[in-house]
């Protein structure tokens, strides 16, 4: 009942996006027929499936959802949920090794157990502060990214449930500087199923390199509010494009849970448009949202961020269930290539 209840009043599987407003690619919302399919599951008292299917020992290199990567990297070894602990957040490093700049086209995150990892978040890191805080803990990895340089802007792939990888397109790759190391974060949460179990997680990493034709860099711009946000206050910031772009990706980063987050661009002409609406964003289901086709933004546009505070109920007081993000400002990041062909990057390798 619980389950039926979740996808009939669109709660789950989570996807805060409000259709209508901006052409996302991979959408993750549940389509009707696949909601009647669970419905007619649950009404039928969720009868079990086939159970006798012959097992194959698998490739691992057919576990990722892109087919075959380029590189496989990942966790030097298994990660340990005692059990009595439910939930953690630990960050990997995984070394590369990378004589030459490569340039990244896709990732695809693969869970080593799928049962306990929550989220994942992959960073670069080119300053080897993360190394050396894993070489400080004890265990494998370490617990906090205090002191190091992994931020909204060196995130390179997010993976959640039921999300799938997304493969830019055309000539469009991510930066990976030589020398450079991969840094994963991971929440670890146990459910109930399996509560007190001794649990172990092993995440990889399968990585499509773009080689030997030019490359359109991606860029990032991160808009941060210029104040924290107090208890029930509204806040709008904005941000002038200087050049001729275009938008791939927007990734929101909040410290709180919110009402709405709203992202609207104004052309030169003052032409107004909602590319982004988002409902109760929480700061632990963080997506990436991708536009089904780069976003063309002329120079001298604005891009506007709204964010309004999650109210109790007694709103008109002003009171806020989840609205204390003294500690961060909201921040969003917009992932971009220049708008000119010209500015493509040769990476034939000699």
């Amino acid at each position: 009942q619980a389950i039926k209840e979740e996808v009939v009043s669109l709660t789950m599987p989570p996807w805060k996006s409000e259709e209508g407003f901006g052409d996302l690619r991979t959408p993750h919302a549940l389509t009707p027929q696949e909601i009647d399919i669970l419905v007619e599951w649950c009404n039928g008292g969720t009868p079990e499936g086939k159970t006798q299917i012959p097992k194959k020992s698998p490739d691992p290199k057919s576990h990722f959802d892109m087919g075959e990567p380029d590189l496989i990297v990942g966790m030097p070894s298994n990660y340990t949920l005692n059990e009595n602990t439910s939930e953690a957040t630990r960050f990997f490093v995984l070394s590369l090794d990378l004589k030459r700049e490569r340039w990244v086209q896709a990732i695809d995150i693969r869970p080593g157990n799928s049962s306990i990892v929550r989220t994942a978040t992959l960073f670069t890191d080119n300053s080897g502060k993360a190394k050396l805080l894993d070489s400080q803990d004890p265990g494998l990895g370490f617990s906090s990214a205090d002191n190091t340089d992994l931020t909204l802007e060196t995130v390179l792939a997010l993976w959640l449930p039921g999300q799938q990888p997304v493969q830019l397109s055309d000539r469009a790759a991510y930066h990976l500087p030589a020398g450079s190391d991969l840094v994963l974060r991971i929440q670890y949460k146990k459910n109930w199923t399996n509560e007190g179990s001794r649990m172990t997680d092993q995440t990889s990493v399968g990585i499509h390199f773009l080689e030997n034709q030019p490359v359109e860099p991606v860029q990032t711009i991160v808009l941060s509010s210029p104040k924290v946000q107090s208890a029930g206050e509204k806040i709008t910031f904005k941000h002038p494009i200087e050049r001729d772009i275009n938008i791939l990706s927007l990734l929101p980063r909040l410290s709180a849970t919110v009402a709405q987050l709203q992202v609207a661009v104004t052309a030169p002409n003052e032409s107004k448009e909602t590319i982004l609406l988002l409902s109760q964003p929480t700061p632990d289901w963080a997506s990436q949202y991708w536009l089904e086709s780069p976003l063309s933004l002329p120079r001298g546009s604005w891009i506007e961020v709204s964010i309004t505070p999650e109210y109790s109920n007694a709103g008109s007081a002003k009171t806020a269930e989840a609205a204390d993000t003294t500690t961060t400002p909201p921040q969003i990041r917009l992932d971009y290539v220049a708008h000119k062909r010209t500015a493509y990057l040769n990476t034939n390798v000699n």
